[in-house]
């Protein structure tokens, strides 16, 4: 199984206020960047949104190595989201998302 590494980042100028994501996606030599924006945010959810733009990029199944400074998104990914699969079926949305095939199965901290 292909291994690739996604590196995000996030954050914002008050809280709401103005904010930005970005993540860096690497495979083998190959690389990609992106990054986005919103007018009134929040830290997290730009902390959040760069990971779920990151895991959208994936065409198949893979390992994913995410690399994150954010407590909010390692929780997100390591231990909230396996208890919400556990017991709640998961809205069309967020299984387009976040799907078992891209959920990434380690965090590595920056």
């Amino acid at each position: 199984m292909k291994r690739v590494y996604l590196t995000t980042d996030g954050a914002c100028i008050g809280n709401p206020g103005p904010g930005g994501w970005a993540c860096v996606f690497r495979y083998l030599d190959r690389k990609k960047e992106i990054f986005g924006c919103e007018e009134k945010t929040t830290n997290n959810r730009m902390e959040l949104r760069a990971a779920i733009e990151g895991l959208k990029m994936l065409r198949e199944p893979c390992e994913v190595v995410t690399v994150t400074d954010s407590q909010y998104v390692k929780k997100g990914i390591t231990e909230w989201l396996p208890i919400c699969m556990a017991l709640a079926p998961l809205q069309e949305t967020y299984t387009l998302e976040c799907s078992p095939e891209s959920t990434p199965s380690r965090i590595s901290p920056r």
